[in-house]
């Protein structure tokens, strides 16, 4: 059943390929699918059909009546390929890329912090209620964080039996995604065949880029739909059809309902569409396109919005979201020192000189103009001290040091070179998301994870830019070296390693047992959870009431259960947060305390429960009929 999602998407891409080439084909089939399975869900969602059952008939049906318009179209002939292809230099390093990313993908536990906090554990409850209706729990990001992604790893989970094995698949799918697209914008912008594979190979071997595609990060997926609106946006040099003005608009607003920074990156792409369409076709008709565009968007978000409002009396979530990890103040000081620091999360290397040596820089530079690097009105309130880590292959913390220095080198070509219109033009719209980003949000170590959907945007543009400045031969080696730079992350990353490294402590992912892959960033979480998981598995025991906080990793209790042959279903419990007005205590046979205040006790209607442990950070507690079984 899990392949019923490919065959919709194949089905699409087949009808429109009667009038469009494979890539472009391919863009309008992709946001078409994904506008399909966001309407499902939400649909599905409404009469709690999210069920393997609900989820299958549902792309049973869409498979069915798609199927029947293919086969009344079946006399319609086939439009021609596109002229340009990729180079045969890429096809051996970006199959690997793409080989060993899904290897990982499918062997790996997922082990994202994000991901074991809200991204999969968002997805345990829907599972549960049979509905993505808002519910209570101590972790609000589950409620409020755009869900499109999540959705799409539900439908996953949901035709695989439940298990999160799969759940990496989207992102990888997503990742492959974005080198397709990322060589049609190349070719848009005018790249010819070694422009568009190096566009290609760029993406394919950006650091963070090849972590994220065997995670349950949603950085790729925004990357992805960013990509696809900057594809429709190139279209402007000719009349847009109603249809692609509608498909750009829902491009918009899958990047939206996938993560929140694609308000400051997509906005660009919107301004120029405005801009190229009222110099084309009058300031009358830019205006009309560009409201259909962010109507549409907003319509496919609306449902979200509705559920937040309900929840959080704001579209967006908890109204102290925007203090926590947006700028308290907009002057030129916070914007160039934001840059200064987003940027240097760029430039860390092995060498603890270079790093020690540019922190001191940017800190001397801050203080020469009046500001503080520590400043707590534009950096996140965990991290107190700015600084330049070390060159990394962990997700939260690696840069993109290479691919940096070639959107700098990139950049300057632009300046200084005679250039298309078409590629300065969307070089100053993925410059103007980069410095929305900056102006907006406050500064945080892991934000190089962040920055990904703007280095694939990038990708293009630098790739058109180096083809032009020299030999074909001499482009397609940078970009073969810049692959090579990336095997460290492709083959030995910190989290999900696919070799084993004994020199420096790398233990593949082949040498670990699945149940001792999810934590390796909550090593002491382990043992607690495990006996937790064993002995509610004990019990017979499916319904569990659990008392945590804001960042409880929630999501490995479900898995270490399942591997017992339960099918836990967690009830959040004692909420301290806006969502607690949805809160239920259902009688439960145990209670699992984590990372509560020492000396907490449950409350009624748990009170009768009896402490049958405590470790560290975790305290399972039972009823006494339960505990005296012991």
């Amino acid at each position: 059943m899990v392949l019923l999602p490919l065959l919709a998407g194949w089905l699409l891409y087949r009808m429109y390929r009667h009038a469009y080439g494979p890539l472009d084909a391919f863009r309008r089939s992709a946001v078409l699918w994904g506008v399909t399975l966001l309407a499902m869900t939400e649909l599905l969602s409404r009469v709690h059909l999210l069920t393997p059952i609900g989820v299958a008939a549902g792309w049973a049906l869409a498979c069915a009546m798609l199927a029947l318009l293919l086969w009344r179209a079946r006399d319609r002939s086939t439009a021609p390929a596109e002229g340009v292809t990729a180079s045969w230099a890429i096809v051996l390093p970006v199959s690997l890329t793409l080989a060993a990313t899904l290897v990982i993908a499918l062997v790996a536990a997922p082990n994202s912090t994000e991901g074991l906090i809200y991204h999969l554990a968002r997805i345990d409850q829907w599972i549960q209620r049979g509905s993505i209706e808002p519910y209570a729990t101590s972790t609000t990001r589950q409620l409020f964080m755009p869900p499109w992604t999540e959705l799409a790893i539900l439908h996953v989970r949901l035709l695989s039996g439940g298990s999160d094995r799969l759940s990496a698949m989207v992102p990888w799918f997503a990742f492959a995604g974005c080198l397709a697209m990322g060589h049609g914008v190349a070719r848009q912008l005018g790249a010819g065949r070694v422009g568009a594979s190096l566009s290609v190979l760029v993406i394919a071997s950006l650091p963070m880029a090849v972590l994220e595609a065997s995670s349950t990060q949603v950085d790729l997926p925004l990357a992805f739909w960013a990509l696809t609106l900057a594809a429709f946006t190139l279209e402007g040099d000719r009349p847009r059809a109603w249809s692609d003005i509608l498909l750009a608009g829902a491009a918009l607003g899958l990047a939206l309902a996938s993560k929140s920074t694609a308000y400051v990156i997509c906005a660009p792409f919107c301004v120029w569409w405005l801009v190229q369409c009222a110099r084309s076709g009058g300031m009358r008709r830019a205006l009309t396109e560009t409201a259909v565009i962010g109507a549409l968007a907003l319509l496919l978000c609306l449902p979200f919005y509705a559920r937040n409002l309900r929840v959080f009396g704001h579209p967006l979530g908890p109204t102290g979201t925007a203090t926590a990890y947006g700028n308290e103040t907009h002057g030129l000081g916070t914007l160039t020192s934001n840059l200064v620091r987003n940027s240097t999360l760029h430039l860390g290397t092995p060498l603890d000189l270079w790093n020690d040596g540019l922190t001191l820089v940017v800190v001397r530079a801050h203080e020469a103009l009046g500001l503080n690097p520590q400043d707590p009105r534009t950096t996140w309130y965990e991290d107190t001290r700015y600084r330049v880590w070390p060159m990394s292959t962990y997700e939260g913390r690696t840069g993109n040091l290479l691919h940096f220095l070639l959107v700098l080198a990139a950049g300057g070509l632009l300046l200084l070179t005679p250039q298309p219109r078409l590629a300065r033009w969307y070089g100053l719209a993925v410059l103007a998301g980069a410095v929305l980003f900056c102006w907006v949000l406050k500064w945080q170590h892991w934000h190089g994870r962040l920055h990904t959907p703007l280095f694939i945007l990038a990708a293009p543009l630098l790739a058109v830019t180096l083809e032009r400045a020299m030999p074909p031969r001499r482009a397609l080696g940078i970009g073969l070296l810049v692959w090579l730079g990336s095997l460290p992350w492709l083959l030995a990353s910190e989290m999900r390693p696919l070799l084993t490294l004994p020199r420096w402590h790398v233990r593949s992912i082949f040498a670990v047992p699945r149940e001792r892959q999810y934590l390796v960033n909550q090593p002491d979480l382990e043992a607690p959870y495990l006996r937790a998981a064993l002995d509610i598995a004990r019990q017979g025991c499916h319904d569990v009431a659990l008392a945590a906080n804001e960042d409880t990793w929630s999501h490995p209790i479900v898995a270490f259960a399942r591997m017992h042959g339960v099918q836990l279903r967690v009830h959040y419990v004692f909420v301290e947060n806006e969502s607690r007005a949805l809160e239920r205590r259902p009688a439960t046979c145990a209670l699992l305390e984590v990372d509560r205040e020492p000396g907490w006790t449950p409350g009624p209607p748990y009170s009768d429960q009896v402490l049958r442990w405590r470790m560290p950070r975790v305290a399972l507690w039972m009823p006494q009929a339960a505990h005296s079984l012991r």
